[in-house]
């Protein structure tokens, strides 16, 4: 007999651990809003921390001996549930009727809506969530090898040779990204054995009602893991059995009380289901012997290789069910093990459908329905276009959200997305269209998109939109696509339609109270289906309360719930469990602001006014969240600290020159030091949010300090960093795609962005939204763009790009004024990756040397231009290369442009400039002057966008553009590597290498090989 494992005393960073792996699971889940605002209510009356000392103190007196407190017995004895419909009987998600395809079968001409199934959540104190959160980081990660690596649902990630879990926060790894790997992995398969000349089927099965028919042998739980009888797998037993009774009293089904049912919406559920079906998943696995086996929870999908269908049977038709599932029984399952097929009763009288029972050790009851099992053939003989069809949709709807929505392809129409057309002929036949379906997914892809681009540009009332929303939720669609409401609801608060947000609301009401069951709990459902309404309410208003005092004092409907809707959304607030990702700004949720007020932050709101407003600290970083990180629901992204960090010194900054904008002074007696602070602050702040230690994603260090003497006292004149940027990326070639831009700057857009502020059309909106995926679409390794060009509302836009593609952005803000000072900011971004980590660094720049008609611009309307005391530059070292960046006018000083001479592979410029002759000879110059590439961007209508190399002029702009009325990206591959086995070389051998012209006298040859490290 194996001794018990030995008691393992929960500590404070245990619990709190725990804490946060069970708030990022809720942060990412949609299906659950009622656990979400739950843990709202429990996290924001402030006492969390000695809410879970309490329970640590009990849980720990329990595993010592001690019975189980009465507190925490009581909340077991006091767990609910929470139903939400699955299922209506006139509601089959199609329009066709006795074969005739209708276009209103959903129509709300229906007294009734006659609920036909519904799913039973487990409602209970947030401490019984804990506790099973803990079950799973203490107790059931000893099952993960048991489970194995077949299974993708609720995976869970361990550190390499430890039974401890992998990674920040999480708990699980994340959904999308192993129910993708669970479909291609098996496509892959099934195309490799076809390549090699193999027959393949694939084998599709669903098990049916799992969580509602699986029933829990815990004392074989225990002794797999070994544990005792006081151990935190106890307690997850009777909160099972109390789910059970109530489930058995709902349905007045009779579960065996000794082996209870797993209560869905309990994050321990997913575990053990995956440990009860591990020993089935080796019984399949022998007896069909596949090229590929995976099981997403309850979702099988196996692929065969030289299994073939007998098409010669007369009997086999894959209309036969029947037929079928004797085959299959017949060729792997002769035995009945693990699968034995059984006939049932039918609930219409009419022929009986048949169903596999599993009845492998613990999964006896379960069945499979033939009705759901799907086959494929595929003979290597045949084209592949089914395979290559569904391939080929699985990688566009894995890309949905991978290019950013360009307006113009986007289908304006709801309707275009919303509905599958399915045909039995040819798609241009009127009379083969067969069905059409409404797509769920397809409808929530559209609107998530919708909102995307109204947090960029507000958007007005869409009208036909509207119409089109109330065609897609009628009837009794209004209540199967509950899980929709709060998506439909988000983007009406976004676009400000009052109209539709009181409609929708109504016809949901209305719908509610139509509902009719023949189980147990009507009135239950009723109230669970109003309630789950007030929390996408409170999530759709939670960015912007002030539009819901409005609703509510003036709609009677919508005020019944008031004080329950604004406790919901001030608690959403407080304890971080808003959509973070529809923020313009979401470094908001990092201040007080955003925590301790009800301020709006979407819809027509103008972010720079909130962000400077005088004498208000809506940047004040909110400190709690730096000692208790783990409150926080997700990964910070090093972008957003560097937002909040850019936003917060231009507020506080002066012309005083011991408060130069992202540095410091440190004065000694005859001298002077400058620290730059920016870096730092971000890395520091990255890593307390985070709880990490990633000291050396970024750091800048002292380069050259240019200074002159005034008044026997040394005076920095230019001060340069040096900028590096941690990165694992393998460019052994160091070879650089570049996108130079040919876009045009409209003069009219930076006089509004002098004069008043950035001018956010639709329009401009589709221009960068083009650029952004064309840039993606070429897969560009940076993008170089003019100065002036983007809006600093937009700036986080754009660095999400930069991290998510990991590409490098290189761009002038369009001037913004802060303290009556007008900012004209040079930005470059750059991308990084560190292990799994991937992030973005921004490094913004006051431009040194504003030009004449630029500072004419500014002062005659009052404004003034920020002074840098000393002029700073930034010497790059990113992905084994090394670059700086200069802002058009600053190229006019010589001594400016000359100060890296021998230090770079690159000078990016970022230019507004008419002077095009001027600036090109300077160009061509500082090309051979310097020895490097030159990429500059210019408005296009002036022209001069290129890339210039230290080569004989026959080819020394590869790349040089003007004109036109469309903006377009000019791709271009730089060799770096060659123009650094070029510099090596000493004179007189460069003579005989016509690859590159020489480099200029007093050239350091001893820095090339050292850049970019």
């Amino acid at each position: 007999m194996k001794e018990q494992a030995q008691f393992k005393e929960i500590t404070d960073e245990i619990i709190k651990d725990t804490y946060s792996r069970l708030k990022s699971f809720v942060y990412y889940d949609n299906f659950n809003l009622a656990l979400r605002i739950r843990l709202a209510r429990f996290e924001s009356d402030g006492n969390v921390t000695q809410k879970l000392s309490q329970l640590r103190q009990e849980l720990n007196e329990y595993l010592k001996g001690s019975n189980l407190n009465s507190r925490i017995t009581k909340m077991i004895t006091q767990i609910g549930y929470f139903t939400v419909p699955k299922s209506f009987e006139n509601d089959s998600n199609s329009h066709k009727v006795n074969g005739i395809l209708i276009s209103n079968t959903g129509a709300n001409n229906h007294d009734k809506y006659i609920l036909r199934k519904s799913t039973i959540l487990i409602d209970c104190e947030i401490e019984l969530h804990i506790i099973a959160t803990l079950w799973i980081v203490l107790e059931g990660v000893h099952l993960v090898n048991k489970i194995g690596k077949d299974s993708y649902g609720y995976h869970i990630q361990l550190k390499e040779g430890t039974t401890e879990i992998d990674g920040k926060k999480r708990l699980f790894s994340k959904y999308f990204d192993k129910y993708q790997e669970w479909r291609d992995k098996g496509i892959r398969a099934a195309k490799k054995q076809i390549e090699d000349g193999n027959d393949v089927l694939l084998v599709s099965l669903d098990i049916k009602n799992f969580f509602h028919s699986v029933h829990v042998d815990f004392r074989q739980l225990k002794k797999d893991l070994n544990c005792s009888e006081k151990s935190l797998t106890s307690i997850i037993e009777k909160i099972c059995f109390k789910h059970t009774q109530i489930v058995n009293e709902i349905t007045g089904d009779k579960h065996p009380l000794k082996k209870p049912l797993l209560p869905i919406g309990l994050v321990s559920s997913g575990i053990i289901a995956n440990w009860l079906l591990s020993d089935f998943d080796k019984s399949i696995k022998d007896k069909m012997a596949p090229v590929y086996y995976g099981r997403y929870v309850d979702d099988i999908f196996i692929v065969l290789s030289n299994v073939k269908p007998d098409f010669n049977n007369p009997k086999q038709d894959n209309s036969n069910t029947k037929d079928i599932t004797e085959w299959i029984r017949d060729r792997f399952f002769y035995d009945n093990k693990p699968l034995n097929l059984k006939k049932t009763e039918s609930d219409n009288g009419n022929d009986a459908p048949y169903v596999f029972e599993l009845n492998e050790n613990m999964c006896n009851g379960l069945t499979i329905q033939t009705k759901k099992l799907k086959l494929f053939y595929f003979s290597p003989d045949w084209p592949l276009a089914m395979l290559n069809k569904f391939e080929k949709t699985l990688e566009e709807n894995s890309s949905a959200f991978w290019f950013l929505p360009d307006e113009e392809k986007m289908e304006d129409s709801l309707d275009d997305k919303a509905y599958d057309m399915h045909y039995e002929d040819t798609i241009n036949k009127f009379r083969s269209v067969s069905d059409v379906k409404a797509s769920k997914y397809g409808a929530s892809v559209f609107l998530a998109k919708r909102i995307k681009l109204s947090t960029l540009h507000l958007n007005s009332t869409d009208e036909k939109l509207a119409k089109e929303v109330f065609r897609f939720f009628n009837g009794v669609a209004t209540l199967s696509l509950y899980n929709m409401w709060e998506k439909v609801f988000t983007y009406l608060v976004v676009t400000k339609d009052l109209r539709s947000i009181k409609k929708l609301h109504k016809d949901i009401v209305k719908a509610i109270n139509k509902i009719s069951y023949t189980g147990n709990g009507i009135e239950q459902i009723k109230t669970n289906l109003n309630d789950y309404l007030d929390y996408c309410l409170s999530l759709a208003f939670s960015h912007y309360p002030e539009l819901y005092d409005k609703l509510s004092k003036h709609d009677k409907l919508l005020g019944e719930r008031r004080l329950v809707i604004k406790e919901n959304i001030k608690s959403l607030r407080k304890s971080l469990l808003t959509r973070h990702h529809y923020l313009p700004f979401p470094p908001f949720v990092l201040t007080r602001y955003y925590t301790e007020q009800e301020t709006n932050l979407i819809g027509d709101v103008d972010l720079l006014e909130i962000l400077f407003k005088d004498n208000e600290n809506t940047l004040e970083l909110d400190e709690s969240l730096k000692t208790e990180n783990w409150r926080i629901p997700r990964w910070i992204h090093l972008q957003e600290i560097c937002l909040l960090k850019i936003a917060t010194a231009i507020k506080n900054h002066t012309n005083k020159i011991d408060l130069l904008l992202f540095h410091h002074f440190v004065r000694t007696e005859n001298n002077e030091k400058i620290e730059e602070i920016y870096t730092k602050e971000c890395i520091s702040l990255f890593n307390e949010l985070n709880n990490t230690s990633l000291y050396d994603l970024a750091t800048t260090i002292e380069h050259k300090r240019y200074s002159e003497t005034f008044e026997s006292k040394k005076t920095s004149r230019i001060a340069t960093d040096i900028v590096s940027i941690k990165d694992d990326t393998k460019n052994e070639d160091l070879k650089l795609t570049i996108g130079v831009s040919n876009v045009k700057v409209h003069l009219s857009h930076i006089t509004e962005a002098i004069n008043k502020k950035s001018i956010l059309s639709r329009k401009k909106r589709e221009t960068h939204i083009k650029l952004l995926n064309e840039a993606t679409s070429e897969r560009l390794d940076l993008l170089l763009l003019p100065e002036t060009f983007v809006p600093f509302e937009w700036l986080f836009a754009y660095a999400d790009e930069a991290r998510r593609k990991q590409r490098a952005f290189i761009f002038g803000l369009e001037h913004f004024t802060v303290n009556n000072k007008c900012y004209n900011l040079a930005t470059t971004i750059l991308p990084i990756k560190s292990g799994k980590i991937k992030e973005c660094f921004i490094v913004p720049r006051l431009k040194n040397h504003y030009s004449p008609n630029e500072i004419d611009a500014i002062e005659s309307i009052g404004k003034e231009v920020p002074k840098t005391t000393p002029n700073a530059y930034h010497l790059f070292k990113w992905r084994g290369f090394q670059f700086t960046l200069y802002n058009c006018y600053e190229l006019t000083n010589v001594v400016h442009r000359s100060i890296f001479g021998s230090e770079l592979d690159m000078l990016f410029a970022v230019e507004y400039n008419k002077d095009v002759n001027y600036f090109s000879n300077i160009a061509e110059s500082t090309c051979r002057d310097l020895h490097c590439y030159y990429i500059q961007a210019n408005t296009s209508d002036y022209g001069d966008s290129r890339i210039v190399q230290p080569t004989e002029s026959v080819i020394m702009n590869p790349i040089r553009i003007k004109g036109g009325e469309n903006n377009v990206i000019l791709k271009y591959k730089l060799d770096v590597k060659s123009l650094r086995q070029f510099q090596n070389k000493r004179m007189p051998y460069q003579r005989n290498d016509k690859s590159f012209k020489s480099t200029p006298p007093d050239y350091d040859h001893k820095k090339v090989n050292g850049r970019g490290t």
